[in-house]
């Protein structure tokens, strides 16, 4: 099948936010880069009152464009609101899959949220497009407890017609898990435009960019890694730059004796400066 348009369906931020916006938004130009017509279709809002880093609805970036399915992507104060948004999230989803979606169309879907790819899967019934399900982490990672485990093992990846998997690990994982599903090998995908390759000769500075967290990305094996390398090599430096999950990860970084706070906040998120 060669698509006539491919979407992305996600809740992740766009076009500014963290490592899954990046990949998603790489996607989309390799996309339109090499001819072929795609849209990212948001279908929870995803920014908060206190902290909005994408203010417009829609929008155009390197020949695709973007929507969120609401007139405003900032989430309510209230609770129930954003309770209610959910819910008119989920009928427009279903709305605009079933009506706007070119029949000849691949879909992508980046999220966890089982509910929406069931109303996707029943979309499915009226058109002709395929599935795929975009997976960067191992399943186990979103696994909390036997519910999540029932959801995402017996009934989520059973839902796609194939998956596109970021590392050759997915690829055996869901090889054995879902045999009759194809597997596509996808890997990390870097916009090298977004950055100006400067290199100074003399740097001694090392950059971490994501969640500060040690249960998903393992901060903490880094920072105590480093620990060793600057025992031996005082000049060079760690930086982290990242949103902690909360005050208490935030802290135990600091009590390390070589962690010094900058007491400061770049783009609503923690910064930590190593030496």
């Amino acid at each position: 099948m060669n698509p006539e348009k491919i979407y992305i369906v996600t809740d992740v931020s766009i076009p500014i936010g963290m490592a899954a916006t990046n990949r998603i938004l790489s996607y989309a130009k390799g996309f339109t880069t090499n001819g072929v017509n795609c849209e990212i279709i948001i279908f929870r809002k995803t920014e908060n009152a206190e902290s909005i880093s994408n203010h417009n609805r829609e929008g155009n970036l390197d020949g695709f464009k973007f929507r969120y399915l609401f007139k405003s992507p900032i989430k309510s104060k209230h609770f129930l609101k954003r309770r209610i948004d959910n819910f008119i999230g989920a009928v427009r989803l279903l709305y605009f899959s079933l009506f706007k979606t070119k029949s000849n169309s691949a879909i992508i879907y980046y999220s966890s949220h089982t509910y929406a790819i069931i109303l996707l899967k029943l979309a499915k019934l009226f058109h002709s497009s395929i599935l795929l399900k975009e997976e960067s982490e191992h399943p186990d990672v979103r696994i909390q407890n036997r519910l999540s485990k029932f959801f995402f093992i017996k009934i989520h990846y059973h839902l796609f017609d194939g998956y596109l998997l970021m590392t050759k690990p997915l690829i055996r994982y869901f090889s054995n898990q879902y045999p009759k599903i194809p597997s596509v090998h996808s890997p990390m995908t870097v916009d090298l435009d977004r950055f100006s390759l400067k290199k100074t000769k003399d740097s001694k500075l090392l950059t971490y960019i994501g969640s500060l967290n040690d249960a998903k990305d393992g901060v903490n094996i880094l920072i105590e890694a480093f620990s060793i390398v600057i025992s031996r090599f005082p000049e060079n430096i760690l930086s982290l730059y990242g949103e902690a999950l909360s005050s208490d990860i935030l802290e135990n970084y600091i009590k390390y004796h070589y962690l010094m706070p900058l007491h400061k906040e770049i783009e609503c998120s923690q910064e930590i400066y190593l030496s």
